[in-house]
């Protein structure tokens, strides 16, 4: 065994931020376990050298004939001998003596004269040897506590590799026949975490969707700085590390209220027949729906509870935050638009005029679409006749089963029970005061159908942040996923 520096340096090892020192105090420890107890000198010439002439300098040659070792230069030549004049760092002849007899002899070394042309011991410098033995041991004791209490403390060099978040674009083929101009290029963001890249681990996947009031799909990451959310939560032990993906689900008015529609596209087959599959066929995904999670915020936490009623066989996991078209609020949904401006509008551009009336359009088109009536292609569940509200009933009670949650209970309540984990959330203080009632009533008729969840209604108001240090995400999101996400392809004991 050959204890060299020059030899040490030439072998491949992982790179960690203590450099060479953590691979020269693994060698050490190894040297110390590994080597008989009882060794010769003179069966160790090149252990020697290498001990002796640990980073020689020039001056070593002309210290040969020192007292200690008898023309030890030449005698343990070991082929790495130009190379460490270049290194300049001379070492003491009874240093190195003593370390060889340190790592390969231990405390019961026994040193024997070496035959003719190997290093001998001069004769009386025994105690002298011991005397640095004594030292040196202590030395590297202290070197070896200090390196690996030092190594158990540093991170490993794939987790100093910064998180990313990367912009992606995905050409869909289910939005080719849609009737307002939805985009068939679908932009999203991927959180990855750090220590991605180097690593060869799969990883769980929470799906977000964010809401379209937000300026844009990377509003999170952007504005909200989400990925200094997710390092924080990670490397704080609240949740183990994850990808997410964060996708554009708008249409021109808004929400896509991620359903098929003839009209706006084909929101659910994007979602369930592309996207997951594009993230699982191009990032390193656990992927099983015990590995996946959906979320989202207003509209889109709608979405991630419609999606989950839907296709429990692909989201195992759903938390919405402050939901919304949960159910019937304290005013009737027909009293929001303004009826007068969708029968006069020549284009979308007028029904964005006001807000209530885009966001109704675009529930009309989601649910009740009609490709034979022009220019906002659907069925109006109302309309005004001399100041009166006229409600049509038939397309009421069709819109109330196909958009309301909470009307989709009963036939969805096994998909729901199957769920690993199920929770939403809402603001106390809404202005609208509908979010809160409906969300109430909401959870109680979950719990007449016997679906276990969590339901919060928190001391805040609409628009709270739910980011930052102290926001939703990263107290009540992140454990909720950490709680029910697999992250071990091999943790069955985790599996329900």
């Amino acid at each position: 065994m050959v204890l060299d520096g020059w030899v040490c340096s030439g072998i491949g090892v992982a790179e960690h931020p203590l450099g060479e020192c953590s691979f020269m105090c693994a060698a050490l420890l190894f040297l110390s376990v590994q080597i008989p107890n009882r060794v010769f000198i003179q069966a160790l010439p090149s252990s020697v050298s290498a001990a002796g002439d640990f980073g020689r300098g020039p001056g070593f040659a002309d210290r040969a004939g020192q007292d200690g070792f008898r023309n030890c230069h030449s005698g343990c030549h070991n082929g790495f001998d130009d190379r460490y004049v270049e290194r300049k760092r001379p070492i003491d002849s009874y240093l190195g003596v003593a370390l060889a007899v340190m790592v390969h002899g231990r405390d019961g070394a026994e040193i024997k004269p070496a035959s003719l042309g190997e290093c001998e011991m001069v004769e009386g410098q025994g105690e002298y040897i011991n005397m640095i033995l004594t030292r040196i041991r202590t030395a590297v004791d202290l070197g070896l506590a200090f390196g690996f209490a030092l190594l158990s403390t540093v991170p490993s060099f794939a987790d100093s590799q910064n998180s990313q978040v990367i912009s992606q674009e995905l050409q869909s083929t289910n939005f080719v026949q849609n009737k307002i101009g939805t985009n068939p290029v679908r932009k999203l963001a991927v959180y990855l975490p750090s220590g991605y890249e180097a690593s060869s681990k799969r990883y769980p996947v929470i799906y977000f969707l964010p809401s379209p009031f937000d300026s844009t799909y990377r509003a999170i990451f952007d504005q909200n700085h989400a990925q200094s959310v997710f390092d924080r939560a990670i490397s704080g032990g609240t949740i183990r590390k994850f990808i997410l993906v964060c996708v554009d689900m708008t249409t021109p008015l808004g929400s896509s209220w991620y359903v098929n529609s003839p009209v706006t596209g084909n929101w659910e087959d994007f979602m369930i027949g592309e996207l997951v599959p594009y993230i699982d066929a191009n990032f390193k995904t656990l992927p099983q729906r015990d590995s996946r999670g959906i979320a989202g915020a207003y509209m889109g936490g709608y979405g991630a509870i419609r999606f989950g009623m839907r296709h429990p066989e692909v989201f195992g996991s759903v938390y919405a935050l402050n939901p919304v078209g949960t159910g019937s609020g304290v005013q009737i949904m027909d009293s929001r638009p303004d009826w007068g401006l969708l029968a006069r509008a020549k284009s979308l551009e007028d029904v964005k005029k006001d807000v209530f009336s885009a966001i109704f359009t675009s529930i009309f088109q989601a649910h009740l679409p009609n490709l034979e009536k022009r220019p906002l292609f659907v069925d109006l569940p109302a309309h005004k006749d001399g100041g009166q509200l006229v409600i049509d009933a038939k397309l009421t009670e069709r819109l109330r089963n196909n958009f309301f949650l909470e009307s989709m209970i009963p036939q969805y309540a096994d998909n729901l029970k199957s769920l690993r984990g199920f929770k939403f959330d809402w603001s106390r203080s809404d202005l609208i005061w509908d979010h809160v009632y409906s969300n109430q009533a909401l959870t109680h008729k979950l719990n007449e159908f016997g679906i276990v969840h969590e339901a919060e209604e928190y001391n805040g108001a609409w628009g709270e942040p739910n980011w930052g240090k102290d926001g939703r995400v990263y107290a009540e999101v992140l454990p909720f996923f950490q709680k029910n996400l697999v992250f071990d392809a091999t943790d069955e004991s985790s599996r329900k």
